[in-house]
């Protein structure tokens, strides 16, 4: 099932086009930025004196501040499709999904490698790639891209993109990353993390520090061409941060299901559009990773008791479900 939305940004001297934004209704939870933008052009600029901001935004540059008393638009879910004839294919677990441009469905399946393909009105066309470590072979796919009349496959163990034709859904070719030690900064032990691809076939993409004590992630953003070569210096870099809890006397450590994040999205002229999860600011990039403008909504944001949420971990029952 898929839903669009299109919006248009407008500001006093300047206008920029986000992209029709196609959800999967089961995979919603991929799309967080995308969801993040949505929210916050559902309302219309304000320049008031009046309100007071936080610091960090009172110091940014051309910030335009949304209206809070602005009335919402409304958002209708339509059922697009159901997916119910497999032609005796098995789906394993379910992993990125991605639609191209005459609505056919790209399904990961985590658990038997492969990309399943299925055809608009509902029906199984074939899948993409096996297990395997050759080219075209996936040990784990983390994510999916489609540009450039093609499909991009991130295979975050290998550290590669296995990239497929959307003509002939046949393999063309793999990106590699092993060598992007030859960059002026040492990227040989860092992870692809995310990637973009952009309307020249070039990317952006983030490597990400092994994670800490802490489980916080650093992701550094690169531009990175065709061939997986780093072509220019770090453009920004994010930080995610993750809590984890040990429970008294058993010695447990959980990590809780809830963290702060960066929030990445592009549109299709490249616009880089930049938000963290704690509230609700995004800053807007040209393609050069130079940045524009900001959008950001007030609001009130509802504390949350770490040690009461950490402490509903020492339920057994709470427990039994982390297992």
């Amino acid at each position: 099932m898929k839903y669009q939305y299109n919006f248009t940004i407008k500001g006093r001297n300047w206008i920029h086009r986000v992209p029709v934004i196609t959800i999967p209704i089961h995979k919603a939870c991929f799309v967080k930025a995308h969801l993040v933008i949505i929210l916050l052009l559902f309302a219309s600029c304000t320049q008031d004196p009046d309100l007071k901001l936080p610091q960090h935004v009172e110091e940014m540059e051309n910030v335009n501040v949304i209206k809070s008393d602005h009335q919402h638009r409304s958002i209708s879910f339509i059922k697009d499709q159901v997916f119910i004839d497999l032609n005796n294919h098995i789906i394993g677990s379910l992993g990125s999904v991605v639609i191209d441009d005459i609505g056919r469905v790209y399904v990961a399946d985590l658990s038997q490698k492969v990309v399943h393909v299925f055809n608009k009105n509902g029906s199984y066309l074939t899948s993409l790639g096996r297990d395997g470590f050759g080219p075209g072979e996936f040990n784990y796919i983390s994510s999916m891209q489609i540009n450039n009349n093609s499909i991009y496959v991130h295979d975050w163990y290998q550290k590669r993109i296995h990239v497929f034709s959307l003509n002939s859904l046949k393999f063309e070719r793999t990106i590699m990353f092993n060598h992007v030690s030859n960059h002026s900064l040492n990227l040989q032990s860092k992870t692809l993390n995310l990637f973009f691809v952009r309307s020249d076939g070039s990317m952006l993409m983030s490597f990400s520090n092994p994670r800490d004590q802490f489980l916080n992630e650093i992701n550094e953003f690169y531009f990175v061409d065709s061939k997986g070569r780093i072509k220019s210096e770090r453009v920004f870099v994010e930080k995610d941060v993750r809590y984890r809890y040990q429970i008294p006397v058993m010695g447990m450590v959980v990590v809780l299901p809830f963290y702060r994040k960066s929030l990445i999205a592009m549109s299709n002229d490249d616009y880089i559009f930049k938000a963290w999860s704690e509230e609700l600011l995004i800053q807007v990039h040209d393609s050069s990773g130079n940045y524009k403008y900001s959008l950001y909504y007030p609001y009130k944001n509802v504390k949350l008791k770490f040690d009461d949420i950490a402490r509903s971990y020492e339920d057994t029952e709470a427990l039994n479900a982390i297992r």
